[in-house]
């Protein structure tokens, strides 16, 4: 990573471990006619120093039995159920994120409906959401209550959970000394 380009930003980073991007993408593209989405697992630090959120990504569950269309998504209570057990049974000590959720041909951005699910359930200030466009290959990241755009520097993809974590220590350790030489 360039930590000198880096240095001005403002606002969260997220890291992202490679498998977990490429389920994303791979369970939103299974199904170009109707909305689709899951859940990130990761967790969440925050870096008193620099006063920003880092968030490491481990895993993009799929939520299933949902119903939806082209313009819609609804997580199920069936869905919530088998989100919880993958939670529990293959990756304890992550917590839930943000989420994910696809919008088949009409492009990125967080909706109306999509904005109100992010004030309701993904409130804290370090929450996700990744909004894919499977047919135009384009993702948009936003964060927090207010669904705040992430730039594409301001998300990280690494190889492993040891490099997500790694990067996010490494990068907050050179963005605190870019601080101090100001």
């Amino acid at each position: 990573l360039d930590w000198q380009k880096l240095k001005d930003q403002e606002g969260i980073r997220a890291f992202i471990e490679q498998q977990a991007l490429d389920a994303l993408q791979d369970f939103l593209a299974h199904d170009l006619e109707r909305e689709h989405g899951g859940v990130l697992a990761g967790r969440p630090y925050y870096d008193p120093t620099l006063q920003r959120y880092f968030v490491v990504i481990h895993a993009a569950i799929p939520a299933q039995e949902t119903h939806g269309s082209s313009t819609h998504l609804q997580l199920t209570p069936a869905a919530w159920n088998f989100i919880s057990g993958i939670l529990e049974q293959e990756h304890p000590g992550l917590v839930i994120v943000g989420w994910y959720h696809s919008h088949p041909g009409l492009g990125v951005f967080m909706s109306g409906t999509d904005r109100d699910t992010q004030r309701a359930f993904f409130h804290h200030p370090w929450s996700l959401a990744v909004v894919v466009d499977p047919l135009s290959h384009q993702a948009g990241w936003f964060s927090g209550p207010e669904c705040q755009a992430l730039k594409r520097r301001q998300v990280f993809t690494c190889a492993t959970p040891t490099q997500a974590l790694a990067a996010a220590v490494e990068y907050s350790r050179e963005e605190a000394q870019f601080s101090q030489r100001e």
